[in-house]
């Protein structure tokens, strides 16, 4: 046994660290040794934080065995949803390099006056309470309440507005203030309330000497003389927006940020839930409140706003870095980050089966498959179809058809799953589509249709003559057993027929 364990440590430092320059091995052969029990010899830290330690060092080979032990080892590691969670101290950093938030003094007293402004508030200038349009006197005044309402942007210009020259262990320290939120009691209000009073007498502060901001908070830690606010996305430098397209909040989405399809999809397969990159780093602007009386939440307006810098600075940046030839493809959506089916579709090689492969992980480890691009965009391949990126819709209508893992096993998840197909029938890409798409069209055709989407799917059929049985109801709905109606559990009843009048009657089209 000792033997065989000297052994298995042997092969595994030939896949990690091969000496002499050999090649290391790949990611599923790394990933496969640690799951039979192999280690490397030596002492490893194994955590989440070591492996997007691993993944930012672009380690890649420590980095798929340090994920592997953490995923698979049920004794030492800590399983594979702990891959998915954020990482505080690259939270920390994110908030200090990017976010780059300040803490700005501010006139207590609510009483408008009429005086030239220090900056500007909602487009005009404000100071002290009151709002001047255009740089000239107006009878329009405002609060600072209202000024500096959590979502609010401010130009903050002139002499007169002071911020806090803080350290950057204060300016984490703010952080924790912040996301704290109101304090529960008295004591806590005093307690917060007085840790930043201290903070401010021993930094100190300095001119404001302009630019535009976004107001996170007011008070800040029930100080109602002491606001937050960061820099909007437009004026981020350079470091700024590539740590935002770079760096990933937890260790899977590191890895997919740098677009490691081996390692990405071995963690999918083990289990390891899949990224929402329009989430990432979402919580440092505050947390979701609860609606009333739902399940639901809603972000906060400042929320939003830092949402909306992120997933525009990500969206547009990653407008021009897919290329092919020497033409840039821009987003569907230029204002969100893709997810990691995009992801996989658009930085890989045309022809490649990376696409493939990370698809297929997804299937057999369960995870969400989205094919039709949310409310807001394209399904894939209609925007794969756009981009005549035809190994893509190959691909999908394939593994939608009849669909076989690379071990040959067959993945039921695919074969329930809406591609779009209706769409690209529409798109006028289509025309260009090779052989082998619209044959995989005609075998989609010749298939008995899956459930309806929703009512309208549901009777855009009905309107082409297709047959449609209590299978093809929607989700929420069952036919009755005359097959008169649609039926929902709350009593709702619909005629499950229509007919569709006018001169585009034979469109087809129901709305």
């Amino acid at each position: 046994a000792i033997l065989d364990a000297d052994k298995a440590a042997l092969d595994m430092v030939m896949l990690v660290r091969p000496p002499g320059g050999r090649e290391a091995g790949k990611a599923s052969e790394i990933w496969e040794l640690a799951k039979q029990g192999a280690r490397m010899p030596g002492e490893w830290t194994v955590s989440p934080q070591t492996v997007l330690d691993a993944a930012l060092a672009k380690d890649w080979p420590l980095c798929a065995y340090l994920a592997a032990v953490v995923a698979t080892d049920k004794e030492h590691g800590q399983g594979p949803d702990s891959l998915a969670q954020p990482d505080e101290r690259y939270q920390d950093w994110f908030w200090y390099t990017v976010v780059s938030p300040i803490v700005v003094e501010v006139q207590a007293e609510d009483r408008p006056r009429r005086s030239a402004g220090s900056g500007f508030c909602a487009g005009g200038v404000y100071h002290e309470g009151v709002l001047v349009g255009n740089g000239a006197a107006t009878k329009s005044q405002r609060s600072v309440t209202s000024c500096f309402k959590p979502g609010a942007t401010l130009q903050l210009g002139g002499q007169r507005m002071r911020r806090l020259k803080l350290e950057e262990q204060d300016i984490l320290e703010v952080r924790r203030l912040f996301q704290a939120g109101e304090p529960a009691d008295k004591e806590a209000a005093r307690s917060a309330k007085d840790q930043l009073a201290a903070m401010a007498r021993k930094a100190g502060s300095m001119y404001i000497s302009g630019g535009r901001f976004r107001v996170m908070a007011y008070p800040l830690a029930g100080d109602k003389t002491k606001a937050l606010l960061r820099p909007e996305a437009a004026a981020w430098t350079s470091e700024q927006k590539r740590a935002v397209r770079t760096v990933g909040e937890s260790a899977i989405g590191q890895v997919v940020k740098a677009r490691k399809w081996d390692i990405v999809e071995m963690m999918l397969r083990s289990g390891v839930p899949c990224p929402d990159l329009s989430r990432e780093f979402i919580g440092l602007a505050g947390e979701k409140q609860p609606k009333k009386n739902d399940e639901d939440t809603k972000d906060e307006p400042a929320v939003q706003q830092w949402r909306s810098d992120i997933l525009h600075t990500v969206g547009r940046t990653l407008c021009y870095s897919i290329r092919r030839g020497d033409t840039p493809f821009h987003m569907l959506d230029g204002n969100r980050p893709y997810t990691v089916l995009e992801c996989a579709a658009w930085f890989s090689e045309e022809g490649s089966d990376t696409f493939r492969r990370v698809l297929l992980a997804m299937a057999s480890g369960g995870h969400n498959l989205d094919l039709l691009g949310g409310r807001n965009a394209k399904p894939l391949i209609v925007a794969a179809a756009e981009r005549q990126r035809w190994d893509i819709v190959q691909t999908v209508l394939e593994l939608s058809t009849h669909t076989l893992d690379t071990d040959g096993k067959p993945v039921a998840a695919l074969l329930a799953v809406e591609v779009g197909v209706e769409e690209l029938k529409e798109s006028p890409a289509l025309r260009l589509a090779t052989t082998a798409v619209h044959e995989l069209l005609k075998v989609k055709e010749d298939e008995s249709p899956v459930r309806a989407k929703n009512l309208t799917d549901y009777f855009r059929r009905v309107t082409k003559s297709e047959i449609v049985t209590h299978d093809h109801a929607p989700a929420d709905f069952s036919l009755s057993g005359d097959g008169v109606y649609l039926e929902r559990g709350d009593g709702m009843r619909l005629l499950s027929a229509c007919l569709r009048l006018g001169e585009n009657a034979s469109s087809g089209k129901s709305r």
